[in-house]
């Protein structure tokens, strides 16, 4: 670089290289002519770090550590956002009464979650033909959902569809008895 800039009758000012001279590197091309080619590496590193950022605590002196608590909280906070978006917690549309209900029918279906898949993955554990679809419990209940039943036109019944056995192994994964294949009202 400095040679071109001699050739060129230029310089790079002293403060200039200093700051920059990292993200270059001098080459020789195939006919051993030097050349400046950019420093990736470098320049990938300079911009995962760029810009700046202060944290202040008074209750934590290492910087580091301050850094970690503050990542969990940031933690946190985008899960508390996730939530309000699931409850539909816009200010304008709810008052407290009506978020707490949210709340607890969010908390109920969460805990009902869980519990189906705990049960589907101790199953899961204890025999080795059952798998969970695609390891998801919103494949499974997707499959459990396919499962039909059609109400006759002469009877006061309903008839299940015949269950096919990858369905039937959903059904043993949470521990259910199959539906029975008549429904009578």
């Amino acid at each position: 670089m400095k040679s071109f800039l001699k050739d060129a009758k230029r310089s790079v000012p002293k403060d200039l290289w200093a700051a920059y001279s990292r993200f270059v590197v001098s080459v020789r091309d195939k006919n051993g002519k030097e050349r400046w080619v950019r420093n990736s590496s470098k320049i990938d590193e300079a911009v995962e770090s760029a810009g700046y950022f202060a944290l202040r605590s008074n209750v934590v002196s290492d910087a580091f550590e301050a850094l970690a608590i503050y990542r969990q909280r940031n933690m946190v906070e985008q899960d508390f956002n996730q939530l309000k978006n699931w409850l539909d917690g816009d200010r304008l549309r709810v008052g407290a009464v009506s978020v707490q209900g949210k709340l607890l029918v969010s908390t109920i279906g969460t805990a009902l979650r869980m519990m189906m898949l705990c049960s589907a993955k101790k199953m899961e554990n204890r025999k080795d033909k059952l798998t969970i679809p695609g390891g998801s419990l919103d494949r499974l209940l997707m499959e459990l959902t396919l499962v039909r039943a059609e109400k006759r036109k002469n009877a006061n019944a309903w008839i299940r569809n015949t269950i096919p056995a990858s369905r039937r192994r959903c059904f043993e994964l949470l521990q259910l008895p199959e539906p029975p294949r008549k429904f009578i009202l």
